[in-house]
Parts: structure tokens; sequence; C-alpha cells
């Protein structure tokens, strides 16, 4: 598994800690282990990861409009010409 650079803190000196490993205990439920990046540190912890509610409801597929093959394209707006004058 390749070590992911976002997680937790460290909880014993507040260091970047990145996951060492994880574990799916259930369809709910996942297990990482953590290891902190400060040499002086190398602490290593766990943090379960639960399921606990959804935020929005899923939209059941016969409602959902398909979208048309070709995008729709705003024709280019006109070029305008501006001149400057140089006074010296």
């Amino acid at each position: 598994m390749a070590k992911v650079k976002i997680g937790f803190k460290c909880p014993r000196c507040q260091g970047n800690s990145y996951i060492r490993t994880s574990k799916i205990e259930s369809s709910e439920t996942v297990v990482r282990y953590y290891i902190c990046q400060e040499a002086a540190c190398g602490f290593v912890f766990k943090t379960f990861h639960v399921f606990t509610r959804f935020i929005c409801r899923p939209v059941p597929s016969d409602s959902i409009e398909q979208a048309p093959e070709q995008p729709v394209t705003r024709p280019a707006p006109e070029k305008t010409v501006s001149h400057t004058m140089r006074l010296e």
C-alpha cells in the first residue's frame, strides 16, 4: 500500500502521520494504522473509520435525465478593436 500523507495528527507530538496499513473490519468500519513522520517520535497508532449516516438521499436512476451527446456551446464574442495612443 502506498504511503498517504493525509491523515491524523500524531496524538503524541502533533506531527504529521501517514497510513501504514488499513483493514476492513465490516461493511461500515475500517481500521487504519498510522505512523508518525517525525523521526524522533515514530509513534504508531490506529483509528476507526465508521459510516454514521447519509448526507443526502441517492437519486433514483429512472429520474436522471440523459445529457445531450453534443455539449451546448455559446457563440464566441465579437472581437473588439481597441486603439491606444502613446503620448510623449
